[in-house]
């Protein structure tokens, strides 16, 4: 497995309000971060996503073992698993009690949750690193006719145009 040379960091806000196609989702591999990041002795758990036809990686900092948090999003060239694709919008988490980083993915067609990449309780003793992935929420699953209509209509608007 081959990582870049080169690492090009994204930052959450990058994605923030954004339409974009996801169109894959892994784990990734176990990084070192000790030797990644010079700052913890932990392996770090990481997750590939795909979105607009970028791959990113986005990797835990496992802090002490009870706490963790996101600790960077990477352009990768690593390989990910495809599906698919959906468009999804992504907004920041806002809740009134607890302070977050973290965005969430939602399916233009079911509004549900997809995929959620940040750390959640960040004024917290405990903050904890969120990479999930709820494939059950893509309208291809959870509203398969919906979702064909959709894309029927998408490609004629794309006919249309041309």
């Amino acid at each position: 497995m081959k990582i870049m040379d080169k690492f090009v960091s994204v930052d959450l806000s990058f994605f923030e309000n954004k339409m974009l196609i996801l169109s894959g989702w892994s784990y990734g591999p176990e990084m070192n971060s000790y030797s990644c990041y010079k700052y913890s002795h932990e392996d770090a758990n990481s997750v590939l996503f795909i979105l607009d036809g970028v791959t990113y990686q986005a990797i835990e900092d496992p802090d002490d073992g009870y706490r963790s948090r996101l600790n960077e999003i990477f352009i990768t060239d690593l390989e990910c698993s495809k599906f698919s694709p959906h468009i999804v919008k992504a907004k920041y988490r806002i809740e009134s009690f607890y302070k977050h980083d973290i965005i969430d993915f939602y399916d233009i067609i079911t509004e549900k949750p997809v995929m959620t990449i940040g750390t959640c309780y960040i004024d917290d003793y405990y903050p904890s690193c969120e990479m999930h992935f709820t494939p059950e929420n893509l309208a291809i699953n959870a509203e398969p006719t919906k979702y064909k209509i959709f894309m029927r209509e998408k490609k004629l608007e794309r006919i249309l145009k041309n």
